[in-house]
């Protein structure tokens, strides 16, 4: 097996994590099998070009298929909304702090303080978040909108 195929199926695997647990718990040893037997075969076809189609696909295919499922899943919902509403914060927060910077802004430094640096942070935050809520029951606040 090559290091392209080793690589790809140990990634793959780690993928599968994400998808929905009654798909990866019936059918994720043989995606695992079918995928890593789609990259050899690609591999010999036709190089890194081939391998790079697999990809595509599978990545086609855990974009149909397990962010749907994180959608529904309050595990996962909760910290994406935290990491948009850290976002918001962090963004505004850096601006700030860099229009009270002692030299003046230019429009990357104004991106890159607004979009890239929170970007950077808050994801480990959240995928941090995601990993301490898996396999756990998520208890609700019981916190509703108050009826007009």
């Amino acid at each position: 097996m090559s290091d392209a195929v080793l690589w790809s199926s140990r990634i793959y695997e780690r993928l599968l994590l994400l998808y929905p647990e009654d798909l990866t718990r019936q059918y994720g040893a043989e995606m695992a099998l079918v995928f890593a037997e789609d990259v050899a075969a690609a591999q010999r076809r036709a190089g890194a070009w081939g391998v790079f189609r697999v990809w595509r696909y599978a990545l086609g295919e855990f974009v149909r298929l397990a962010i749907p499922g994180w959608r529904s899943s309050q595990a996962v919902r909760v910290p994406a909304i935290w990491f948009g509403f850290s976002l918001a914060i962090m963004s505004t927060e850096m601006a700030m702090a860099r229009s009270h910077s002692p030299h003046p802004m230019t429009l990357i430094d104004a991106l890159y303080c607004a979009l890239f640096l929170p970007c950077m942070t808050t994801p480990f935050f959240a995928v941090a978040s995601i990993w301490a809520c898996r396999g756990h029951r998520v208890i609700s606040l019981g916190l509703k909108a108050p009826k007009c």
